[in-house]
């Protein structure tokens, strides 16, 4: 426990695991700001995590993480262009996924 001694010699006790709470707390005001108030809790424990352990995210090379996530796949589905009819092909093209995707 950490011991204060007040101005008139009282102790007063504070336990350092309160001090850390408190920063945590300091921490988690930081991050969500007024823009960010309606974020789910999920995405709060990562940001916090990586606002409170930032000495360690400090020593990842940037350039590990890009290659980590250039290295992912793709979600992004590349539809053709749109034909010269006026009709947009793109949306012929994803009603015939959506079919296929039911039927399979």
């Amino acid at each position: 426990m950490l011991d204060t001694t007040t101005a008139r010699g009282r102790s007063r006790g504070r336990g350092v695991a309160t001090a850390s709470v408190e920063r945590a707390f300091l921490s988690m005001n930081i991050i969500k700001t007024e823009l960010r108030n309606k974020t789910g809790d999920k995405w709060l424990n990562h940001r916090m995590v990586c606002y409170i352990e930032r000495d360690i995210f400090t020593s990842i090379d940037d350039a590990k993480i890009l290659d980590y996530f250039q290295g992912m796949r793709t979600r992004r589905v590349n539809l053709p262009r749109t034909s010269g009819s006026g009709a947009r092909s793109t949306d012929v093209d994803v009603d015939m996924i959506h079919l296929e995707g039911a039927t399979s």
